[in-house]
């Protein structure tokens, strides 16, 4: 039983990571897609 428990914290754990770390990977190149069109506008 504590086995299961510690695995489904350790894999939800993994998987918030996962998220967070691709929300701000979309960020990053949402900024730098604004970055480049303003560039360009100039």
């Amino acid at each position: 039983m504590l086995e299961t428990l510690t695995a489904i914290v350790f894999i939800s754990a993994i998987v918030f990571v996962a998220m967070t770390g691709k929300r701000s990977e979309d960020e990053k190149t949402d900024t730098n897609t604004s970055t480049n069109t303003t560039d360009v506008k100039k």
